[in-house]
């Protein structure tokens, strides 16, 4: 037996044994045939080894990068969604901002098309329905040129311009429809939106109601013309019969007559500018001073202005020469009247020119009669000043409101600012006030402030005792 190192001895050599048929002796050795020794076998194991080895290395690279590319979606996917929820969270924002803001946004596509109205342009336009294109947003919206005649070009709108790369500021064009029938002024700005790809990819554009503005500018202008014309008036009275007095106090002998009288037109003078100022502060006042509503004893206001209205003035400031005597003092009637939520100040401005309205426009030499009463239920309360004036004519009705608006002007005098004071108050409380003729003659204003009657707010509260004479309690209507 032969054996080596690197080889496997695959059989024993021993001798074959003489066939006994043939009587020939046969011998072979192992090492001498084909195959009888080889190392194949060991190449295979160790290809095998080998072979599992690397699949070991194989799979265990394949999971371990699995996992890493698993860590990785995983990181990415959290990533993706966290940029999906501040994408979300920054679109909510700006709408929530678009929708609380109170001018109008408005936002155009590069092709012309309305992309975007905020809640406030909806509004302001009076239609939910989107234009589609530029080129129906003027006959859509009814928008015209502040001639309030000539229809806005569609070719000139400030989101046009924008589109073309040229920014429009403060663009006026009125609106007029179902919405708005009695038109509204708007103010209108845009701007290009992305230039940088070669040209605007759309247009934004601000959209800001000024018709109040504008009125109020209107009135400013009014309001400084009267004030320089009534104003001169008496001024010039004043400086006149200052003169006048001055003269008649240095002629010798002094005439102390003339200069009483002359001194009695200066006081006059005096307190017609004293009056006008008083307006005027009263006017500034009714428009922009904080509301500061609290709990008011509406009688209690009413007591105060008509003991105020009821007061004879003294002798003293009285000329015969100018006044004719003393004026009659008035007769006013009070009901049962409650407590309401209101600003205690510009309340009383209300009820002052109301019956301040009431007492003077009454005849002459007639005693002025005023009754004030008021009424409620849950909505609100009605507060009703009527007198038996000399009434205002029916085409006059509509005007009486407005700002410097006078009714015989010549007979009566006023800046013509009491009623617009009401008007400004009263309407800042969220209520109203309307003009009536009083049955049997004169003028009934009616004033709602829409609250509801409070708590122990006065109705079946014993009226306190009348201290003034004049100032009579009767009976209110029915409180429903």
């Amino acid at each position: 037996m032969r054996s080596g190192c690197g080889f496997l001895t695959l059989a024993t050599a021993h001798p074959i044994a003489p066939h006994r048929g043939a009587g020939l002796a046969v011998a072979a050795d192992p090492w001498d045939l084909p195959g009888g020794y080889t190392d194949r076998l060991l190449l295979v194991a160790a290809t095998g080894v080998l072979l599992s080895l690397l699949l070991t290395a194989l799979v265990y690279l394949l999971s371990t990068r699995r996992a890493k590319a698993m860590a990785l979606v995983e990181e990415a996917t959290r990533e993706l969604r966290a940029a999906e929820r501040a994408a979300r969270d920054q679109s909510a924002l700006q709408q929530a901002i678009l929708s609380s803001l109170g001018e109008g946004v408005t936002v155009v596509g590069g092709d012309g098309r309305i992309l975007l109205h905020n809640p406030a342009a909806r509004q302001l336009l009076g239609t939910a329905d989107d234009a589609d294109h530029l080129e129906d947003w003027p006959a859509h919206y009814g928008a015209y040129l502040p001639d309030r005649i000539t229809p806005f070009p569609a070719g000139e709108l400030p989101m046009v311009r924008a589109l073309n790369g040229v920014a429009a500021d403060g663009v006026e064009m009125v609106i007029r429809n179902a919405a708005h029938p009695d038109g509204i002024l708007v103010s209108v700005s845009a701007r290009p939106l992305d230039r940088s790809g070669g040209g605007p990819r759309g247009a934004v554009a601000v959209l800001h109601d000024i018709t109040e503005l504008r009125r109020y500018e209107s009135e400013l202008a009014q309001f400084a013309a009267v004030v320089a014309h009534d104003l001169k008036s008496p001024l010039t009275a004043v400086h006149g019969f200052a003169a006048v007095a001055a003269e008649a106090i240095a002629a010798d002998p002094p005439r102390l007559d003339t200069a009483a009288a002359a001194v009695q037109r200066v006081r006059q003078g005096a307190t017609r500018m004293r009056t006008i100022i008083d307006d005027l502060l009263a006017y500034a006042t009714a428009r922009d001073a904080p509301l500061n509503p609290t709990e008011v004893d509406l009688r209690a206001v009413v007591e105060a202005v008509v003991a105020e209205h009821t007061a004879a003035p003294p002798l003293a400031s009285l000329s015969a020469a100018a006044s004719g005597g003393r004026p009659p003092v008035p007769s006013i009637a009070v009901g049962p009247l409650p407590v309401v939520e209101a600003d205690p100040g510009l309340l009383r401005l209300v009820v002052d020119n109301l019956v301040g309205n009431a007492v003077k426009y009454t005849r002459a030499g007639r005693i002025p009669h005023v009754e004030i009463t008021a009424t409620g239920d849950g909505a609100g309360v009605l507060l009703e000043v009527a007198d038996r004036g000399i009434g205002i004519p029916d085409a006059e009705k509509s005007r009486v409101f407005e700002s410097f608006h006078r009714v015989r002007p010549m007979d009566y005098g006023g800046t013509g600012l009491g009623l617009s004071i009401c008007r400004r108050i009263v309407e800042r409380h969220g209520g109203s006030i309307a003009v009536e003729d009083n049955p049997g003659g004169g003028t009934r204003f009616r004033v709602f402030l829409p609250q509801p009657v409070l708590p122990g707010g006065g109705w079946e509260r014993p009226q306190r005792p009348v201290r003034d004479p004049h100032l009579a309690t009767i009976t209110s209507p029915a409180v429903r």
